[in-house]
């Protein structure tokens, strides 16, 4: 059965990413029979460069929009009774979006697609970054509803039915939306042979933040949304979260070694801690067996692990200062980038640029 489609970006500050991005869609698109639009919601102070690409509109809007306004813009103009949303920064492998598509089977289905693990294009932290993302969806309880943002088709009915992405979320607003089509009864699955490059890449500092303020805002939401008991459910095993609270027993540890007559010995710490290291290890086992699966490389099994452990701690300060914001109320951290000059229309949906193909 053909489908038309309207294939959603938002976009803010993409750079050369959404060329990228685009021209990936545009190689699934080619032999398609079925009509099709591409739209690009983008709110950066600089009008991005596209390809010339066959069925593009560019939407501007003169102040900035969180990607959920972005995405909800773009699903309001759209013309196809299908809708496929894809971020700006991912970048489609073969058949990615088939697979997105042809996964909708009935009116009440959701499919959304995962990184390629194995990336050329991206830096070491990322790709562990990707790998933990993968595990996670493979974790997720069939009872769940859980699924990414990043790429994901859905009818336009069911897609309005739910009332679209929340405005109001910096970030988070794709385990929101999964929680209202779950508590509308719309089943959703991720498919794990749709498969995209994440182009993002991540160093130790930009790995770190990102871990800080999803954390903030995550733990922001979750305390406004307390009646919402399953609203955020992380999806992970439960000995995996355990191995998160550990964090504070290494701390303990820590200092009780280091400070001068603390009350353990470096002997007596020492082998503490190897006891302490062979449960964590014993908490991860089905995590780090899964890398082994991904990778067959002892050493990233032993990266993959430091990485689990040093990005407890911006969780652990994210959540903290989620906390704190919650209590004073400062909504500080959502505030938006002003009007910018080169945008000149007046009002938040703007004029339409076309891109049609000679």
């Amino acid at each position: 059965m053909k489908k038309d489609l309207s294939i959603i970006f938002p976009s803010f500050n993409s750079g050369d990413l959404l060329a990228r991005c685009l021209e990936s869609v545009e190689l699934e698109l080619k032999d398609r029979e079925a009509l099709y639009e591409i739209l690009v919601v983008d709110s950066s102070p600089i009008c991005p460069e596209l390809p010339n690409l066959k069925n593009l509109k560019l939407i501007r809007s003169n102040v900035q929009l969180f990607a959920s306004e972005a995405r909800n813009l773009g699903a309001r103009i759209a013309n196809y009774p299908i809708l496929v949303f894809i971020d700006s920064d991912v970048e489609l492998l073969p058949g990615a979006l088939s697979k997105l598509v042809d996964g909708l089977k009935d009116n009440n289905t959701v499919v959304a697609g995962v990184y390629e693990v194995h990336n050329p294009n991206t830096s070491p932290i990322s790709t562990y970054q990707d790998l933990f993302l993968l595990y996670r969806y493979e974790n997720i309880p069939p009872a769940r509803n859980f699924f990414s943002s990043a790429q994901f088709a859905v009818s336009k009915e069911n897609f309005q039915k739910v009332g679209g992405f929340s405005e109001n979320m910096q970030s988070y607003e794709d385990v929101d939306i999964s929680f209202k089509f779950q508590k509308n009864f719309l089943k959703a699955y991720v498919c794990l042979e749709s498969r995209s490059y994440h182009l993002k890449s991540f160093n130790l500092k930009s790995i770190f933040l990102d871990y800080y303020y999803k954390s903030r805002n995550m733990i922001y939401y979750r305390l406004q949304k307390l009646n919402d008991l399953n609203w955020c459910d992380t999806f992970l095993p439960s000995r995996v979260r355990m191995s998160y609270y550990l964090v504070f027993f290494y701390l303990a540890l820590f200092v009780m070694i280091v400070f001068p007559n603390g009350p353990m010995s470096m002997s007596s710490g020492i082998i503490t801690l190897s006891f302490l290291l062979a449960g964590d290890i014993g908490l991860l086992s089905d995590f780090l067996r899964f890398i082994w699966r991904e990778t067959r490389r002892p050493i990233s099994v032993f990266k993959a692990f430091l990485f689990f452990k040093a990005t407890t701690f911006p969780i652990i300060l994210g959540s903290l200062k989620g906390l704190y914001s919650f209590i004073r109320k400062d909504e500080s951290f959502l505030n938006k980038i002003k009007a910018t000059p080169d945008i000149v229309s007046a009002n938040t949906t703007t004029t339409y640029t076309y891109y049609p193909k000679s």
